[in-house]
């Protein structure tokens, strides 16, 4: 079931646009942070779709949201679809079998808060007008032989733009066509702390995964979407 959501502290629930601060005691001031390259949105040069942006959270905001999520209940479950890892969920409901979605219980303000920060995000994000309904949190812990299987989300189901913020350690995630089994797959770093963002052609015709061998000792990955309600 849904994680029960316990309050968060007040810097995770208002964390604002991408910022970055310069300068030092009463003379700092806080300015864009895309300009310096932090929250730059960089296009992948094979991957049709596909955007990457690093730092999108701070060390800071990365150890408060793993502390909330560590404190939320019923807590971490081990789950096997797709591979392997703990989870938990917040939002929309999914059921596959059925092929439904269901409305669930509001988002958390802290998870609010880091869509409404990806709206804020330069061009090329495709995330200006993104509300997403949605989001699961995985913890891999690569000792327990935690991976992700190569899957493509639902494509009726889960929308059609899937947003992946990496915490906790460095991944390197594979993709592979779909429908073309003569091209190459093509391997992408997620390095800690970058927000991933799948749309069009990676998004529906590319299978996603991380080896074993591609996880850190512990990946913690947040997954928003923009599901489609059926009812």
């Amino acid at each position: 079931g849904a994680a029960a959501v316990r309050d968060a502290p007040a810097s995770l629930q208002a964390l604002g646009p991408c910022q970055r601060s310069v300068g030092r005691g009463s003379e700092s001031a806080v300015v864009n942070a895309a300009a310096g390259g932090r929250c730059e949105v960089r296009a992948h040069a094979v991957l049709r779709g596909l955007f990457l942006v690093h730092d999108f959270v701070t060390e800071e905001e990365e150890a408060a949201l793993l502390q909330w999520m560590d404190g939320q209940q019923p807590g971490w479950r081990l789950r096997h679809f797709n591979g392997p890892a703990l989870g938990m969920r917040w939002g929309a409901t999914t059921d596959l079998r059925r092929r439904s979605v269901t409305l669930g219980a509001p988002m958390p303000p802290p998870l609010l808060a880091l869509t409404a920060r990806m709206r804020t995000l330069p061009v090329p994000s495709p995330l200006a007008g993104f509300e997403a309904n949605e989001a699961n949190a995985l913890r891999y812990v690569r000792a327990e032989g935690h991976f992700l299987g190569p899957h493509c989300d639902d494509r009726q189901l889960s929308g059609d733009t899937l947003v992946n913020l990496s915490l906790a350690g460095e991944a390197t995630m594979t993709y592979a066509h779909d429908r073309d089994g003569s091209r190459p797959p093509v391997r992408v770093r997620l390095p800690r702390r970058s927000l991933q963002i799948q749309t069009e052609d990676v998004r529906f015709n590319h299978t996603h995964g991380i080896a074993a061998e591609d996880l850190p000792e512990l990946r913690v990955s947040v997954t928003f979407r923009r599901a489609k309600l059926t009812q």
